[in-house]
């Protein structure tokens, strides 16, 4: 077992951190990172970042990037798959853009976007169709389903041609397009990464661009935040940025370790460049990008607009026809913490809105702390037992809110 921090910085604590509280309001947060990496734990790797703003309160980096012997060490550098945070860190984000210019709204139906959603894929007409919204998409009561393996008819080999690459990619946009509905919209919320494969070619054809260059161009330049990118798989390989990465174990489906290259089976099948997955980012980078969307909630977003964050963070009623359902714990492009079992623990702020990876990451801000904190791991490194990150998160979060609550009393 390792723990890691940059040079001639006591583990656990960055330079921003050691001004504004003690190293042993934090040990408890350092040991139970610490004993949660190495073989028989949760993950090889982790990497946690607590900030406010754009200032940094607390960072530490402990173990390995994969679960081999010669793999280094993770430290603050280290780059991770971050799975699913993807769907609100990019695809809401530049969905809410969008809202804030006039070109999309909440209640924009699918259809009035992308007219190939009104038939499902049995080439069927399904009247309730007509009705999913983008207000539907993010918050996860369209009626589409959570999952689909759409990958396995694909080739798992690389596209040739970036012209194949391109072919594959509009390919599963419409199988998600044409996707049939399990249940009326709006009736239960069922997370679905097919529901932001269909915002994000929403998104994509009203900007006239792939998500991975909006991105960059809309948000991840302005925001200081050029290291976030999707790998593209038609790219040749980049071997600087793929020794950075965390492995994220192995794929059967690929018959190979995975490091550096997207882990989501349909995102890789897309080439890399998704709507539902596919960015791999830092800490330091998730947390430049966290702490936007708390400073456009206070009005000083640099790329989100504070009508459309509060608006979506708010969970207020919408218009007649359009409620959420009352047992969702779904905000837009969001989740909130549920009482007694959330990832986020016990002592995190009511208002919190939050979002896992399924590679062990995860994001969680609390808008009354002004506060945001960054979890990453590869724990499926080790394999997909999600029993272990379950127990993992609620337990470093309320080791952060205590420390943080300590050091504000």
């Amino acid at each position: 077992m390792m723990a890691n921090s940059r040079a001639g910085r006591p583990a656990g604590v960055s330079p921003k951190a050691a001004g504004s509280t003690t190293h042993s309001a934090w040990d408890e947060v350092v040991r139970i990172l610490d004993d949660a990496v190495g073989p028989d734990h949760v993950s090889p790797a982790a990497s946690l970042l607590v900030g406010r703003g754009d200032a940094v309160l607390f960072e530490h980096a402990t173990g390995a990037t994969g679960p081999g012997a010669g793999d280094p060490p993770c430290t603050t550098d280290t780059i991770f798959d971050v799975a699913s945070l993807t769907k609100p860190l990019v695809t809401a984000a530049l969905a809410f853009q969008l809202i804030a210019r006039g070109r999309l709204s909440f209640d924009t139906r699918v259809t009035d976007v992308l007219p190939d959603f009104a038939s499902h894929a049995e080439g069927g007409n399904d009247e309730r169709r007509l009705a999913v919204t983008v207000r539907n998409l993010l918050h996860h009561d369209s009626g589409l389903p959570a999952h689909r393996r759409y990958f396995e008819s694909f080739p798992p080999e690389l596209p040739a041609s970036r012209e194949e690459a391109a072919r594959r990619r509009d390919r599963m946009f419409a199988l998600a397009l044409a996707e049939p509905l399990e249940r009326d919209p709006r009736s239960s919320s069922v997370y679905s990464d097919i529901g932001f494969l269909v915002l994000g070619a929403m998104v994509e054809k009203i900007a006239g661009l792939r998500i991975d260059a909006l991105a960059a161009e809309q948000i991840f330049g302005p925001l200081d935040a050029a290291e976030a990118r999707f790998v593209d798989l038609a790219d040749e390989p980049d071997d600087a940025f793929t020794l950075r990465c965390a492995a994220t174990g192995a794929c059967d489906w690929r018959r190979t370790q995975i490091r550096g290259r997207v882990q989501d089976q349909n995102a890789y099948a897309m080439g890399g460049v998704a709507t539902h997955a596919g960015l791999f980012a830092t800490a330091r980078t998730i947390h430049r990008l966290a702490g936007e969307w708390t400073e456009a909630a206070a009005g000083r977003g640099r790329v989100l607009d504070r009508r459309v964050v509060s608006h979506a963070w708010d969970r207020a009623e919408p218009a007649a026809g359009a409620a959420p359902s009352p047992s969702s714990s779904w905000a837009l492009g969001w989740d909130t913490p549920t009482p007694g079992v959330s990832s986020a623990g016990s002592r995190i702020g009511p208002g919190a809105v939050g979002h896992l990876g399924y590679t062990g990451t995860s994001l969680w801000i609390d808008p009354s702390r002004s506060v945001h904190v960054v979890l990453l791991t590869n724990r499926i490194a080790y394999g997909t037992n999600a029993d272990a990150i379950r127990a993992l998160r609620p337990r470093v979060h309320d080791a952060v809110f205590a420390a943080l609550d300590r050091a504000r009393d």
